[in-house]
């Protein structure tokens, strides 16, 4: 998958999504206990790529990560 195709992936997956801090996990919901730790880690690395290039404007990177991973506002 190439950085484009995750983008529209991320798109189709944000949207609904309420406005708010979330975590990558949380856009996924179940689906993302499937995947391996080395998809887990593209798929974030990606994600933040988009975020910080301003690809996907909704949404920003906080700048904080918790247990659970970084967190990102939509909104």
């Amino acid at each position: 998958m190439t950085l484009t195709d995750t983008l529209h992936h991320f798109t189709n997956r944000l949207t609904g999504h309420p406005q708010g801090p979330f975590h990558l996990h949380d856009i996924y919901g179940p689906q993302w206990a499937a995947f391996s730790v080395e998809d887990k880690l593209r798929l974030g690395r990606d994600f933040l790529i988009h975020v910080r290039q301003g690809a996907i404007p909704q949404v920003h990177d906080s700048g904080q990560s918790d247990l659970q991973g970084r967190v990102f506002v939509k909104g």
